[in-house]
């Protein structure tokens, strides 16, 4: 039986990606042990599947449509540079994302459709976040370094569409793949698979 590495997220803007890459080029010089996540494959994690059978794409899809008109857009902002489980003991590097409660409605919203076809919730509280680099070893007087970063701002987006990735791992790191997608508000966009 055939199984994909998935997950749902919600897609940054090209303009929150742009500024993210300047701060990580800034960041890439300071921190040179960090393995920093490429912009391009940033992205607001709402549920992470992890591998599942090629099957259950088409019942994640469908338990997603009710999605389309129960929930709306909504913006935020990317701002804020933060560490768990704290600056000055870094594991993960993440940017901050506003407008918190719309976010936790959309997760729970998608845990509990979700839930109706077999999907166990998630039992960990939701923290909205984009994971900027996964820190390899301690970094001496990481806080003084990042404190400069912590109230960076990338910029506005609308999150506006939920999307179903595939995450191929290879050694130069993951490639995520858009199997499906649903606009928030809207009709089911066509399948964007690819193989």
């Amino acid at each position: 039986m055939k199984t994909l590495r998935t997950f749902l997220a919600v897609p940054l803007g090209q303009n929150v990606i742009k500024a993210i890459d300047t701060i990580r080029s800034e960041l890439v010089s300071v921190l040179p042990d960090v393995r920093w996540v490429s912009p391009e494959t940033m992205h607001l994690t709402i549920k992470f599947f992890g591998d599942i059978p090629s099957q259950d794409i088409d019942k994640i899809k469908t338990a997603m449509q009710p999605l389309q008109k129960e929930l709306e857009s909504f913006e935020t902002d990317i701002s804020g540079l933060g560490a768990f489980p704290s600056l000055s003991r870094p594991r993960v590097i993440w940017l901050g994302v506003k407008n918190q409660a719309a976010f936790k409605r959309l997760h729970s919203a998608v845990e509990k459709e979700l839930s109706c076809i077999g999907f166990e919730q998630d039992e960990r509280p939701f923290s909205p976040h984009l994971t900027l680099g996964r820190v390899k070893k301690p970094i001496p007087s990481a806080d003084r370094l990042l404190e400069k970063y912590r109230h960076v701002y990338c910029g506005k987006m609308k999150a506006d569409r939920l999307v179903l990735f595939e995450s191929r791992l290879n050694p130069r790191g993951a490639v995520h793949l858009p199997l499906f997608s649903i606009t928030l508000g809207d009709s089911l966009s066509e399948d964007l698979e690819t193989d």
